[in-house]
This record gives structure tokens, sequence and C-alpha cells, in this order.
């Protein structure tokens, strides 16, 4: 991962701490679903293998805000997702 994308991952993280916006953990999933159903309503051409992707892409960057983002605000998710 370039420095860039750690440096906007630790922001994102901190935006999203309690220390900021105090969004809670079990709302990422939910904001999940339905952004996976409007993709669903509006894209022709959504199956089950663009759903994956969708959710597979999203939910690296959901874990790192759930697990360290809202415990420690500024903290960081070095492990890069593949």
């Amino acid at each position: 991962m370039t420095g860039a994308g750690v440096l906007r991952e630790s922001l994102s993280a901190k935006r999203h701490s309690r220390a900021e916006l105090d969004i809670k953990p079990e709302l990422y999933d939910l904001w999940l679903d339905q952004l996976v159903q409007a993709v669903r309503e509006f894209d022709r051409m959504f199956d089950t293998e663009i759903e994956a992707a969708w959710r597979r892409l999203l939910q690296a960057g959901i874990e790192c805000v759930k697990s360290s983002g809202y415990q420690r605000a500024g903290a960081t998710c070095l492990r890069r997702q593949t």
C-alpha cells in the first residue's frame, strides 16, 4: 500500500471514530446492505459476482474502521486486503 493509501485510510478511520462522527460500528453492516440493494435496483448487469465484488471491496475498509478506527481515533489499517 502506498503512503497516500495509508494516509487516506487513517484519515477515514479517524473521521469515523468515536471522537469525531461517532458512527456506531454496527451501522456499517446496515449501510453496506443498503448500498448493495441500491446497486441491485439500478444496475441492469447486477449479479451475484458483482455483489460479491462490491462486498469484498468495501468490507476491508469497513473492518478497518470498525476494528481500529472506532476504538482509537487516527488508528490505521496497515494490512492490505486482496
